[in-house]
């Protein structure tokens, strides 16, 4: 995955590899971009309301994000990945 534009910026990279098999689901899930905390920064930059961009730990478990409408959000479930 290519993250593009300004997200690159605030979300600290440029782009994601994930080898397919490696992928458990894909679905679509807005209400888990509608909060405002959505773990500890590292590095990655959150405006609630308005962007959720980078690396986040949450629950023990590293999370990327690059959210800027939480209506559109599309979460990928993986295995085996840091």
């Amino acid at each position: 995955m290519h993250v593009r534009g300004a997200d690159k910026l605030w979300a600290f990279k440029s782009s994601l590899e994930i080898p397919l098999v490696h992928i458990t689901e894909i679905t679509a899930d807005p209400s888990i971009a509608l909060g405002w905390w959505h773990g500890l920064r590292m590095p990655g930059t959150n405006i609630p309301g308005v962007l959720t961009a980078g690396t986040f730990y949450q629950d023990g478990k590293r999370v990327f994000w690059d959210v800027h409408n939480p209506e559109n959000t599309v979460v990928i479930g993986l295995r085996d990945e840091p």
